[in-house]
């Protein structure tokens, strides 16, 4: 199992950090977790990546910042995938996602997912399990930020591997916390620095996820402050004794 950071950002623009978008490679499957503005041409950037190989879109939401990219892809689908055969991609979210994604072709063009290989949606609810390739489980459990939001949990099951994604999420120490125990990786928002009334994650909020869930490392993302000035790592280092700790950023690979 081996991670990509393709965009660790949020909506607002910055030069060095596109909105969210992960790249697993996972036993047979191909899976980009969120598709944030951006992170579709990203993919070239990474000589061990070949965007065309994808077998899987997951979106844990659908604000811009997680799905922005979503017609993009589908163009480059049609007008720059070499001629060779391939498997089906598959589209994974919450309770909505086929209109959802029908609205976006509607509005942008009606053929958009009428490809030369079968496009499949799979629409997951909270506490779903699915096998996506063979020993490739994904669960789904519903966070509270949107009506649909999903974290997301993959284990390769041969290795024994597991990633988390919190995906945009308000605390939930009651649920998530389990969810993603002992996951190999967390990938966690932790879009503000101190208290806020928006459905996000704080510092502070990360730290008692962790504390909780006690993953092998921790990646921080969706930060709307600069989370090198804030020394987000250092600080959650100092608490979670244990738990590898890192800020993420666009580029950063990691093996699980």
């Amino acid at each position: 199992m081996r991670l990509t950071i393709l965009g660790s950002g949020t909506c607002i623009p910055d030069a060095t950090r596109l909105p969210s978008g992960y790249w697993l490679e996972v036993g047979e499957a191909q899976i980009r977790m969120d598709v944030g503005p951006g992170t579709v041409y990203a993919t070239t950037r990474y000589p061990h990546l070949d965007w065309r190989a994808q077998t899987h879109q997951l979106l844990s939401h659908f604000h811009v910042d997680h799905i922005g990219d979503v017609a993009t892809l589908m163009f480059a689908f049609k007008y720059g995938r070499k001629p060779t055969p391939r498997g089906p991609l598959t589209f994974v979210g919450p309770h909505g996602l086929t209109q959802h994604l029908e609205r976006i072709a509607a509005a942008l063009e009606p053929k958009l997912f009428q490809q030369e290989f079968a496009v499949e949606f799979l629409e997951v609810a909270d506490g779903e399990s699915h096998e996506v390739a063979e020993g490739v489980t994904l669960r789904a459990l519903k966070v509270p930020h949107t009506p649909e939001s999903l974290a997301y949990r993959v284990e390769e099951m041969t290795t024994g591997a597991s990633l988390g994604y919190t995906g945009d999420t308000s605390p939930d120490l009651e649920r998530l916390p389990a969810f993603v125990r002992e996951v190999d990786v967390l990938i966690a928002e932790c879009a503000h620095e101190h208290e806020t009334s928006t459905p996000h994650l704080t510092i502070r909020d990360v730290q008692r996820l962790a504390e909780e869930a006690k993953p092998k490392r921790l990646i921080t993302v969706h930060h709307f402050f600069d989370s090198t000035q804030a020394n987000v790592a250092a600080t959650l280092a100092a608490e979670l004794p244990g738990v590898e700790v890192q800020a993420g950023h666009d580029g950063l690979v990691v093996e699980v």
